[in-house]
Formats: structure tokens, C-alpha cells, sequence
């Protein structure tokens, strides 16, 4: 498994080792991890699994852990909070961008943020252009009729949008390639092969791959801007607030918990600790779901996706 990949596996593994499993409390709880289908951790949730323990014994919830596998055409967002609202679960690790536009279609929601995760210090991530040096290209200008590489269209148009290029990709880009994003590696080493000019990612997800591997300072990013908000826990309203809380204080404290030392290395990786939601820094989030939404970003998405649906 690639670096980057594991590393990222890794972190949904703490997430769920951290999550407690069965103890007293007579109320069952339900907290949903949406995994990316190519990203299994079944094997480390497995080794990882012991940590529940002292977990359960701090909070004295009773708290199911089950993964939901989703692919790039899915919608997992809308088909979880749906099941929120319906009572069918009570704890959601959710995407902030994604998790707004429901938001906004679905006034009623009764999803509440809990806590989050910092990344590098951050709250928020930025997203990237990302091309061969050599090249000279420095704005996001300069990628018209380049070849661009990827999965997920909503980065190169949210870049396009920022630097006042308000076109579709299939029009900007002289070409469009498909290429499954849990494999930087494989998709940086396109970029250097000439198989493709740009990709556009997560700058957490391409910075270690980068900075462990020399060959990788060929590469260079630009057209950098602010993102959406890093994973948020959402809990139903209704759950009582001193069980939300007990597990918020259970995660918030796992970074300086004796018991959970073992898993500091994984919190050290992403230098990142769990805290609490801040709304100022939602404020991206609500922006992007918007434009999402006025530009009709996922419907373009979703049609490229479709052409290559056998390929993931």
C-alpha cells in the first residue's frame, strides 16, 4: 500500500479504535464511517479494535462502529443523513462541502456538528494545481488546453472559479483523463511521465507523498486556495447532550490519554489532534456547497464519472 494511502487508512483506523464498542449503557448508539471503496482498513480496524475498551469504560456509552463503503458515484452524504433523519443512526463522520449542500436542500436537518480534526494545525485544507516544474506554468491560465488527470472535477473547477475562469473543464482542458485518487504516487508519476500536464488535490494528501521522495521536487503546485472544513462528527439531535459530549471528550483528549499512546504516531503523521467544531471555519464549507449548486459542479462530476464507472 503507498504511503500516502496507508497513512490515510490509518487515520479512519484511529477514528474507529477510538469509538467505543459495547459496554453498560443500556441506549445503542450508531456511528457511521463512510470509507472510500479502494481505501479498505478492515485489517488494521481489526488490530486497532482493543482501544474500545477504555473508551467504553470512560464514557459508558454503548456505541456501534459499522464502515459504509461508498464509490466515487455515490452520494454518501445525502444517503446518510437521510438515514439520521430517520432515526437509522446517530453519529456521522461527514464531508463538510458535501454535508452543507444537504444542509441547504434539507432545512430541517437534524444533524449537529460535535468535533473535528486538525491537520498541520489547521481546521481547513487547501487545494492545489499540480504540474511539472519545467513546464513554467504558475497560474491556472496557463492549463488551457492542457491535459488534466483525476476523479473528482469539483477541485479543478473550484480553482478555475477562484482565479475568475468560470468554464467547464471539458471545454478548458484539452483532454480529461480518469484516474482513481487514493494512489498519489501513481498519479504524480503521470504528471513527471508527460502522460498527463495537472492534476488538481488536497494538498494533506500530496505534501508527504512529495516531501518523502526526491524525485517528486519536479513537481510544483499553484493556484492554491483554502478548501472545504477537514471531517466533522455530526451527531442526531435528540441523542442527550451528555452522551454527545462524552464522546467528544473522549476523542478531544485521546492525544494526551496514556491509553491511547499507542496510537500517537498515527495523530503525529498529519500532525493533527481532535477538537472542537469552530462555525467561523464552516464559513468555506457553506460558500463552496453554494457554488456547488449554482454552477451545478456535481452534475458535471457525475456525468464525467459515468464514462469511466468501469474503471472503479
Amino acid at each position: 500500500m503507498p504511503e500516502m494511502r496507508f497513512k490515510l487508512a490509518m487515520v479512519f483506523a484511529l477514528f474507529l479504535a477510538l469509538a467505543p464498542g459495547v459496554c453498560a449503557s443500556a441506549e445503542t448508539y450508531t456511528f457511521i464511517m463512510p470509507v472510500p471503496k479502494n481505501l479498505s482498513i478492515g485489517s488494521i480496524a481489526q488490530l486497532t479494535k482493543n482501544a474500545g475498551a477504555a473508551i467504553n469504560k470512560k464514557t459508558g456509552l454503548n456505541i456501534v462502529v459499522q464502515e459504509y463503503e461508498y464509490s466515487y458515484l455515490d452520494e454518501p452524504m445525502f444517503k446518510l443523513l437521510d438515514k439520521l433523519n430517520a432515526g437509522q443512526l446517530d453519529f456521522l463522520l461527514a464531508f463538510p462541502a458535501d454535508y452543507m449542500r444537504y444542509k441547504i436542500k434539507n432545512p430541517k436537518d437534524k444533524s449537529l456538528p460535535l468535533f473535528t480534526v486538525s491537520m498541520f494545525g489547521r481546521h481547513t485544507h487547501d487545494v492545489c494545481f499540480y504540474t511539472r516544474a519545467s513546464d513554467g506554468m504558475s497560474k491556472p491560465a496557463d492549463l488551457k488546453g492542457k491535459s488534466w488527470g483525476g476523479a473528482r472535477l469539483r477541485y479543478p473547477q473550484y480553482l478555475l472559479h477562484e482565479a475568475g475562469i468560470d468554464a467547464d473543464p471539458n471545454k478548458f482542458f484539452g483532454k480529461l483523463s480518469f484516474m482513481q485518487e487514493e494512489n498519489i504516487n501513481e498519479m504524480l508519476d503521470r504528471v513527471l511521465k508527460g502522460d498527463i500536464d495537472a492534476i488538481s488535490m488536497p494538498t494533506y494528501q500530496v505534501n508527504m507523498v512529495i516531501n518523502a521522495d526526491k524525485k517528486y521536487k519536479a513537481i510544483k503546485s499553484f493556484g492554491c486556495k483554502e478548501y472545504e472544513h477537514n471531517w466533522i462528527i455530526v451527531y442526531r439531535k435528540g441523542i442527550p447532550k451528555e452522551h454527545a459530549e462524552a464522546l467528544k471528550d473522549a476523542f478531544l483528549t485521546a492525544h494526551k490519554n496514556k491509553e491511547f499512546a499507542q496510537f500517537k504516531f498515527l495523530l503525529t503523521a498529519i500532525k493533527g489532534r481532535f477538537e472542537a467544531v469552530d462555525i467561523q471555519d464552516l464559513k468555506n464549507s457553506i460558500r463552496i456547497a453554494k457554488l456547488m449548486n449554482k454552477y451545478k459542479w456535481i452534475d458535471k462530476e457525475t456525468a464525467y464519472l459515468k464514462k469511466y464507472k468501469d474503471k472503479f
